[in-house]
């Protein structure tokens, strides 16, 4: 059995990690490469990749029966035709990333509310200006589409700072009350979105979702309500974000992630005086690659000994 590594983009084992890898999994052929630096040519003897391999590449994995990507979004994989053949195992690192893409949501709320972007700018300028929050926190409301480890985790510390917190999802879920005020269908999106003073996109990027956040559904947004991704950027129709920033129909849009990465240095979203751009990092933390190892290790256990294995991807669903 070989397994191929990929080091980059949360994935860096480190060499206690692949120590304990080879002592623990004597049957397996480990290979660590730096994932800009493989070779396509010798894909094919791997029968599992951990890692980002380049999708373009996968139809040459002939020997391939496991692919476990170190991200929770796998949109670039989720297509069986991509692979050499439909029975490959493809598993996601969902609930490794959850608790700082949290942070990182709690800290757009707080930012905005409390105007911090306008007294960054004021400092600049030596202006002492005194400026009310927009309202308490305890009063607004969120909307959180999708509810995987990241919308739980939002919603989670967002009634932790007593806000009423709703969520848009298939169904509702059961033991979820306490951090949980409200669910709503996909059916009933505009009514949940309408009551919101923060819209926070949580789900995955699929055919389903792409351009969910389009001109259409802005318009059934609050009027001064704020627009924040976390999730991917192709759930947002940028140039119809563009022209609601620009009426002021939303009150400002906060982005870790863009329909293009890196956004286009040309674009309006850069000079927006409400508008706060993070560079596809709130997943980001000293431990995520450890986070990443540990869920490798127990996947690959289960692989081996013919379990259930964690975050298998459903490619009907494409997440």
């Amino acid at each position: 059995m070989r397994a191929l590594l990929l080091e980059g983009l949360n994935f860096y084992p480190t060499e206690d990690e692949m120590r304990r890898l080879r002592e623990s999994f004597p049957s397996v052929n480990f290979t660590v490469r730096k994932r800009r630096d493989y070779d396509a040519s010798d894909i094919a003897s791997f029968d599992i990749i951990m890692g980002f391999p380049r999708a373009e590449d996968l139809k040459q994995a002939t020997s391939l029966k496991w692919l476990q990507t170190p991200s929770a979004g796998v949109d670039q994989f989720a297509d069986t035709t991509i692979f050499s053949h439909p029975h490959v195992i493809l598993t996601k690192a969902s609930g490794t990333y959850g608790r700082q893409i949290g942070d990182h949501v709690i800290g757009f709320i707080i930012a905005h509310n409390h105007s911090f972007l306008t007294h960054h700018e004021n400092m600049k300028q030596r202006k002492w200006q005194l400026i009310f929050p927009q309202k308490d926190l305890r009063h607004s409301t969120v909307a959180i589409i999708g509810f995987g480890d990241l919308g739980r985790q939002i919603a989670r510390k967002s009634k932790a700072l007593d806000m009423e917190v709703l969520v848009i999802r298939k169904r509702e879920m059961e033991g979820t009350q306490h951090i949980v005020d409200t669910f709503f269908t996909a059916d009933n999106i505009h009514e949940a979105i309408g009551k919101a003073d923060y819209v926070v996109l949580a789900a995955a990027g699929t055919q389903a979702t792409h351009h969910l956040i389009d001109s259409s559904m802005i318009t059934h947004m609050k009027q001064g309500s704020v627009l924040i991704n976390v999730a991917r950027g192709s759930l947002v129709d940028e140039k119809a974000l563009i022209g609601a920033l620009e009426s002021h129909h939303l009150g400002g849009a906060y982005l870790d992630v863009t329909e293009q990465e890196p956004l286009d240095p040309e674009s309006p979203l850069w000079l927006m005086e409400n508008v706060l751009i993070t560079a596809h990092c709130s997943g980001l933390s000293r431990n995520s690659s450890s986070l990443v190892y540990e869920l490798f290790t127990r996947n690959l256990t289960s692989f081996l000994t013919g379990q259930e294995m964690q975050n298998v991807v459903d490619f009907s669903q494409g997440y």
